[in-house]
């Protein structure tokens, strides 16, 4: 994973829906891996480390669109299934360059 940021994410799959700050993790094309099943919980070892990552989800959060848990799974699952054919098609075409070099196609 590239990289997270905290993001306000909306659940609308449930009613009344909600809103929640989740770890939201990014490819490196910038597309959304994955997030956070729950909600973040925030901790630390002091006061200012709490402060700190509060401080973070809340400039995050501000300066961010909210997402949408729906769509944000619909996205996610067409991506996913995108890049697997993507990877299936590239392993197809080494096979047949390996078949070709080989003479074994």
């Amino acid at each position: 994973m590239a990289n997270w940021q905290y993001r306000i994410i909306k659940h609308d799959d449930q009613e009344p829906a909600y809103f929640a700050i989740h770890e939201v993790y990014y490819t490196k094309g910038g597309h959304v891996e994955g997030w956070t099943e729950d909600p973040c919980r925030f901790g630390g070892d002091s006061k200012a480390e709490v402060l700190d990552a509060l401080s973070l989800a809340y400039v995050d959060g501000k300066n961010k669109p909210t997402l949408i848990l729906s769509k944000l799974e619909r996205d996610h699952d067409r991506w996913y299934r995108c890049a697997w054919r993507w990877l299936v098609w590239q392993m197809v075409e080494a096979t047949v360059k390996i078949e070709q070099i080989t003479g074994l196609g």
